[in-house]
């Protein structure tokens, strides 16, 4: 179990704990569920009770579902796994607090984070690099040409930080814009770490 502590009328909470990836989402919805609903409601009661001036979400496009790209702010959510459900209930919460406790609030929807450190999670591009480290032959689901927009760490933090300058309640779509083939990234993974040796 996690620990809230909150200092009395703290300026700010950024919240990023959650469990991440469509995959453990399914294998367990009910884990899904406490960990990004139930969390995500926790610390905003701790907001709220502690007089918090501002909260960022960490949140994804999963709550968008299955879209054609450009994602954007505007899609209907349609969300297609337990993962994404558990988002879009994190800033639905978000909406409620913000309208009932007028708690400003920053929902930020990454794109796919990589950076070091990363090496945990189960993102594609932290998957293909274990498997290259461990002389495993990279598996990519359907043909590679699937497309996926792809944000280095330190962009992230620096759109964390700018969004603390944001008033009211908001909801951005954090990445580069640009769609990366899965293909192109499973190449790039396997010809940098050649290089590294």
């Amino acid at each position: 179990s996690l620990a809230i502590k909150v200092t009395k009328n703290a300026d700010v909470i950024i919240h990023l704990a959650a469990n991440t990836g469509v995959g453990p989402s399914v294998e367990n919805p009910r884990a899904d569920l406490m960990a990004n609903v139930v969390g995500t409601f926790n610390y905003l009661e701790a907001a709220r009770i502690n007089s918090v001036r501002k909260f960022v979400l960490a949140s994804s496009g999963a709550p968008a579902g299955e879209v054609e790209p450009p994602i954007h702010e505007e899609l209907a959510p349609h969300p297609v796994s337990p993962y994404g459900a558990s988002k879009l209930a994190g800033e639905g919460y978000c909406s409620a607090y913000y309208k009932s406790f007028n708690l400003e609030t920053v929902i930020l929807r990454f794109g796919n984070v990589y950076g070091p450190g990363s090496l945990h999670k189960s993102s594609i591009v932290a998957k293909f690099i274990r498997q290259a480290i461990n002389k495993e032959t990279i598996e990519i689901y359907g043909d590679g040409s699937q497309t996926r927009d792809f944000i280095y760490i330190d962009d992230v933090c620096l759109a964390i930080y700018k969004s603390l300058r944001l008033a009211g309640f908001n909801i951005l779509n954090i990445g580069t814009g640009k769609d990366t083939k899965i293909l192109k990234v499973a190449k790039l993974v396997l010809l940098l770490l050649k290089l590294k040796k």
